[in-house]
């Protein structure tokens, strides 16, 4: 007898990702469950939203970590960090479930069980959704990649001054930032 998968919705999984404390996301009607992030990955994850907050006017911008986006797809992800625009967030409100407007940039903390081939689908799928910008933050090699596109990467070491400034011209910044 073969083997049937049972797709569920993202208001299915909305009940189930309140009843745990587990990370999860929904890709293609299937839970993903994500490995606890360790220490480096954590330590990051705080990091990132904290600076952007800095950097960031709060009358155009809003921070967010962790915040669970139902994509037109139907997929539910988890960026670690995300801006939005402070218009956006005033006339949508905060909803109780999943955020489902555009996100202005999506940042992803690489952790150590994270595959290139699914942060690389993560990635064409945010810009889809109609982001301009996605970031992929490295604990372990101290890396920043800034995405443009799928295709069009700039990446800074923790050495480099990270120029950020085609998204919003204050965010120039030492990228050691993000790791000490």
């Amino acid at each position: 007898m073969a083997d049937t998968k049972i797709a569920i919705t993202p208001d299915e999984f909305l009940t189930m990702a309140e009843a745990t404390d587990d990370r999860l996301e929904l890709v293609d009607g299937e839970v993903e469950r994500m490995g606890p992030p360790g220490t480096r990955h954590g330590f990051v994850s705080f990091q990132v939203p904290f600076v952007l907050r800095e950097l960031l006017p709060r009358n155009q911008f809003t921070v967010f970590g962790d915040l669970g986006w139902l994509l037109p797809t139907g997929n539910v992800r988890g960026p670690d960090a995300c801006v939005i625009s402070a218009d956006l967030v005033r006339s949508k409100g905060l909803p109780a479930g999943w955020w489902s407007e555009r996100i202005e940039l999506a940042v992803e903390v690489i952790g150590t069980e994270d595959r290139v081939a699914e942060l690389d689908c993560k990635t064409e799928e945010y810009f889809a959704a109609g982001a301009q910008q996605v970031w992929r933050v490295n604990p372990e090699t101290q890396k920043l990649s800034i995405y443009r596109s799928p295709k069009d990467v700039r990446i800074f070491g923790m050495e480099d001054e990270v120029d950020a400034t085609d998204f919003h011209p204050a965010l120039r910044f030492p990228a050691r930032r993000l790791f000490e």
